[in-house]
């Protein structure tokens, strides 16, 4: 059961910063409707940041977190309030877009198709900063073809994921 684990419990992660907003740990904090796993677990580290840097293909903010450009966080709070897009790139120039649950599946980028009513009404999402946001990664996918999509609750999507350290080139 996902809701009984703990840091401790999870030993390869124990101590590893786990970055997050201002915003975020108000809401989780809140112990709101949809933090319930969150709050599970114990001594986490959080590291906070905030979107300090500009425009980042065509999200309003972003924060590059080493300041090369490897890895941008931008904000798409529709899903919850510290939900985010994660752009990382590699050396070898592919891109990818962690899409987190902004879509739980490609066909949500592809259709595009947005969750089931039932889940969207039990999270209280913002369906149309949601549908904002999956507009904006159909253009980015075509726009730069590099740049993979990859929601995370898609096991099919993880096959373009290289492995380390092939990742590594």
């Amino acid at each position: 059961d996902v809701n009984s684990l703990s840091a401790a419990e999870i030993p390869d992660f124990r101590g590893v910063p786990v970055l997050e907003t201002l915003a975020g740990r108000r809401w989780i904090a809140s112990k709101a409707e949809g933090t319930e796993v969150l709050t599970s677990f114990q001594a986490v580290n959080y590291k906070p940041y905030d979107f300090d840097g500009g425009p980042y293909l065509g999200f309003p903010r972003s924060h590059d977190v080493f300041g090369d450009g490897s890895v941008v966080i931008v904000p798409a709070p529709a899903h919850t309030p510290d939900s985010v897009v994660v752009f990382v790139s590699l050396p070898s120039g592919v891109r990818y877009a962690l899409l987190g649950d902004l879509v739980f599946q490609m066909e949500g980028v592809d259709i595009p198709a947005e969750k089931p009513w039932v889940l969207r009404w039990m999270i209280g999402e913002n369906d149309i900063a949601v549908h904002e946001d999956i507009a904006l990664v159909r253009a980015i996918r075509d726009k730069f073809p590099q740049i993979h999509p990859l929601p995370a609750h898609d096991s099919r999507s993880f096959g373009a994921i290289p492995v380390f350290p092939a990742s590594a080139r």
